[in-house]
C-alpha cells in the first residue's frame, strides 16, 4: 500500500471511531423521553443517594455551583419548592466540583435546606451532558425524563415542569 492509501485508511479509521464514540455517548445520554441515567452520589452527610431508589416519585434534578450567579438566583425558588412540595416530590441539587465545606457554608448562609449531592469530578454531569449551569431535569414516576431546562427557572416554571397544580 502506498502512502496515500495508508493516510486514507488512517483517516477513515479515525472518522469511524469518532462517529462510534459520539453515538455511544448519545445512546447513554440523558434525553427527554428516555429513562434517566442512573447514578449514585453522596449527600452532605456522606450518605449515598441512588436515583433508581427514587422511582415512583417525581424528581427535580438541578446542576449548580455556589459561584454561579444564575444558580444563586434560582436557589430561593428551589427552597420554596422544597418547603411547599418536599413531601410530594424529590429535589436533588447536584453541586459540581466544589469542596463539601464550601457548599455547606453556602447552604447555611443562604438558609437552604433541600438535599444536595456532591459531584466532585462531574461524572454525573457528564452523563447528563451538562454544558452550562444551571441545568435542570424533570423526571416522572417511571424514571423517564419529561423536561430539560438550561438556565434559570422560577418557582412557577419548576411547578409546571413537575406537573404540580
Amino acid at each position: 500500500m502506498n502512502k496515500k492509501g495508508i493516510i486514507f485508511t488512517l483517516l477513515l479509521i479515525i472518522l469511524l471511531g469518532s462517529f462510534l464514540l459520539l453515538n455511544v455517548e448519545k445512546t447513554n445520554a440523558a434525553e427527554v423521553g428516555k429513562k434517566a441515567p442512573n447514578f449514585t452520589l453522596k449527600n452532605m452527610n456522606g450518605n449515598k443517594v441512588t436515583l433508581r431508589d427514587l422511582e415512583g416519585e417525581k424528581v427535580f434534578i438541578n446542576f449548580w455551583a455556589s459561584w454561579c450567579p444564575p444558580c444563586q438566583t434560582e436557589m430561593p425558588d428551589i427552597q420554596k419548592l422544597y418547603k411547599n412540595y418536599g413531601n410530594d416530590i424529590k429535589i436533588i441539587a447536584i453541586n459540581l466540583e466544589e469542596k463539601k465545606e464550601k457548599v455547606k457554608k453556602y447552604l447555611e448562609n443562604e438558609n437552604l435546606t433541600f438535599p444536595v449531592l456532591l459531584d466532585k469530578n462531574k461524572k454525573v454531569a457528564s452523563k447528563y451532558l451538562v454544558r452550562a449551569i444551571p441545568t435542570s431535569y424533570f423526571i416522572n414516576e417511571n424514571g423517564i425524563i419529561t423536561a430539560k431546562h438550561l438556565g434559570i427557572l422560577n418557582y412557577e416554571e419548576m411547578k409546571k415542569n413537575l406537573k404540580i397544580n
